[in-house]
């Protein structure tokens, strides 16, 4: 997926055009509704390592779709003014989102915007992450970052959140089928076998499938180079001399339980990527509190 940066830079041009000001706090929430699962599945992974992370991976994954990214949203926009606009703009902008996501090249995972009538992702496969094109938005998006940051006279006056048993109802029932209903469908990504998740997590009876994944972490140990993939270790066979803490995607098959035969390899550089994604992050937070300040009827002082 693109950076938080390049995803504001992207979906605030998309909605500038026609969106009131007023809207911008859920626009900007819709640049990372779609990514909530995997930010809080890298919490989850520090507060407990021993973690079951193919059950995790599955959850994610379902949670990370167009429909449960929405059902997420409908629990927000329940407190909106006007829930059902509201709710209806960032359903556009989930999908705009996932979109997004997949103009970038990523092998093995795509998105999903049939889950789960359909588990069939959906990839453009245009360019990598260090794209020229990419990096143009990732610009941009700090560019209005810093303008979001900087404008402490903002306080969206004409939308204020609205608290009440109701909405809270609402809120509620549309949050608990986000966190609960994915249990009930991981089977759809795990029979698909995104990511190689099904074959990689059963080795020892796929070898010889293909193998697609995306941006994990390489480990080097007495000149060999090993991939860490769902809380294993797969020994990569390539020609190409990898260092450890490199973040690699790749393409190729299960050429033995434990090893995995390249046939294309791509170095991601991580470090940019997650900087630009913090910084957008913590604009749309910026953001945030202020209109929950300006909701409270409490002075801004951020």
């Amino acid at each position: 997926m693109p950076n938080t940066l390049a995803h504001i830079a992207v979906q605030g041009v998309a909605n500038a055009t026609w969106q009131p000001a007023r809207y911008l706090p859920w626009v900007l929430l819709g640049c990372i509704l779609p990514d909530v699962p995997w930010i809080a599945s890298r919490a989850i992974r520090f507060v407990d390592p021993g973690i079951d992370v193919v059950a995790l991976d599955l959850y994610n994954t379902v949670q990370a779709t167009w429909l449960f990214s929405t059902l997420l949203g409908i629990a927000f926009a329940a407190f909106a003014r006007r829930p059902v606009v509201v709710g209806a703009l960032l359903a556009a902008n989930v999908l705009l989102h996932l979109l997004v996501d997949a103009v970038e090249i990523k092998p093995g995972s795509g998105v999903h915007l049939l889950a789960p009538f359909s588990w069939q992702s959906l990839s453009f496969d245009l360019v990598w992450p260090e794209h020229p094109l990419i990096g143009a938005a990732t610009l941009l998006g700090v560019a209005a970052a810093l303008v979001i940051i900087g404008a402490q006279h903002v306080r969206f006056r004409d939308e204020k959140l609205v608290f009440s048993a109701r909405r809270i109802g609402v809120a509620i029932a549309a949050l608990t089928a986000y966190l609960v209903l994915p249990l009930m469908l991981s089977g759809g990504p795990w029979d698909a076998d995104y990511r190689s998740i099904r074959t990689l997590s059963l080795s020892e009876i796929f070898v010889g499938n293909p193998i697609e994944l995306d941006r994990d972490p390489i480990v080097v140990r007495d000149g060999e180079a090993f991939v860490q993939v769902y809380g294993r270790e797969f020994r990569l066979l390539i020609e190409q001399e990898l260092e450890g803490g490199e973040i690699v995607s790749l393409v190729g098959h299960l050429a033995a339980p434990n090893a995995i035969r390249a046939d294309d390899v791509h170095v991601n550089l991580s470090g940019l990527r997650n900087a630009a994604s913090i910084v957008g992050l913590l604009a749309i937070a910026v953001v945030w509190i202020r209109l929950l300040a300006t909701s409270l009827g409490r002075p801004d002082r951020s």
